[in-house]
């Protein structure tokens, strides 16, 4: 009977080896999958991050994500309210709108201003100068006023 129970013992000696085994073979991947899941949010992150980088390389200027919509609004109201122009189409090669940049050591302030609308209060300033050729400001800024012709942002 001792051969019995010594082989008994044994059986359950082996099983027991076995299963802690198999457990911490299963607790090492376990922990494998968990990195894998933490690089692959790392990754996700730091791809997130990358976009965002392309997304303000490729508008080409400093612009915020939120400037930028405020500057579209703008633009579509404008076009639509003083030119009659609602798709805000500016020919082949656009330029119906001019953006304007002061680099400062406090801030970038920004202009955006309506290139119809300043061709326009150009002409206005010149001809009601005092003398010929002579730039009336004045009258260009109450032009530019009057349409709404100039939006402004201050990052500072």
């Amino acid at each position: 009977m001792n051969i019995f129970i010594k082989d008994a013992l044994e059986e359950i000696t082996h099983a027991y080896e076995s299963y802690e085994n198999t457990i911490e073979h299963l607790r090492e991947e376990n922990k494998k999958l968990r990195d894998e899941h933490y690089k692959d949010a790392e990754l996700a992150a730091m791809k997130s991050e990358l976009d965002s980088f392309k997304e303000a390389y490729y508008r080409g200027f400093p612009l915020t994500a939120q400037e930028k919509v405020q500057i579209e609004e703008w633009k579509k109201a404008h076009d639509t309210m003083e030119h009659n122009n609602p798709k805000g189409y500016h020919g082949v090669s656009g330029g119906g709108f001019a953006y304007i940049f002061y680099p400062t050591a406090i801030g970038t302030p920004i202009k955006c201003r309506c290139n119809i609308c300043h061709k326009i209060a150009l002409n206005y300033a010149v001809t009601n100068g005092i003398i010929k050729d002579e730039f009336d400001s004045a009258t260009y800024n109450d032009y530019m006023r009057e349409h709404n012709a100039l939006i402004e942002i201050n990052d500072f």
